[in-house]
């Protein structure tokens, strides 16, 4: 079976996106509006470049850990402790959670997610942050949704 290069080109890409219930977070929703409404958090799925973008960012954990220690070798440790927290590069953040960091931060569609947001989310609800990451991983890995122009 030959693949149809020009039908593939010329498909309407859009990345794939779901409803993540976050019941956690309830009391940083607004009103519900309906007795079906409940907190959710929408996230999307990567695209190629995002993802590589994604894969980078524990080095990048690394890379920045050293410029920021030498830094902090001078004079103004306490600023540079409170840049290396709101960036996620304390010194106890993993690679894999720096990567799911830059994740969430990439993958949220509402709320937009800042570093800063993905940062205090990972550390102060753990299990709503990897369900969060988990499902933008499931998205990148099932692909944009492509359609065939009529």
């Amino acid at each position: 079976m030959d693949f149809l290069v020009d039908d593939f080109m010329g498909a309407e890409a859009s990345p794939r996106t779901k409803g993540v219930a976050v019941p956690g977070l309830s009391d940083f929703f607004g009103a519900a509006d309906g007795p079906d409404d409940r907190p959710e958090w929408v996230v999307r799925g990567l695209a190629g470049n995002e993802l590589a973008k994604v894969n980078a960012a524990a080095a990048r954990q690394k890379n920045i850990g050293s410029v920021l220690e030498a830094l902090e070798a001078g004079t103004h440790s306490e600023k540079v402790a409170e840049l290396r927290r709101s960036m996620g590069l304390a010194d106890d953040i993993e690679q894999e959670t720096a990567k799911r960091l830059e994740m969430l931060v990439a993958g949220s569609v509402k709320p937009v997610c800042s570093l800063e947001l993905a940062v205090k989310l990972a550390e102060t609800r753990p299990v709503e942050f990897i369900a969060l990451t988990n499902a933008v991983t499931e998205l990148t890995g099932l692909g944009a949704v492509l359609k065939k122009k009529s």
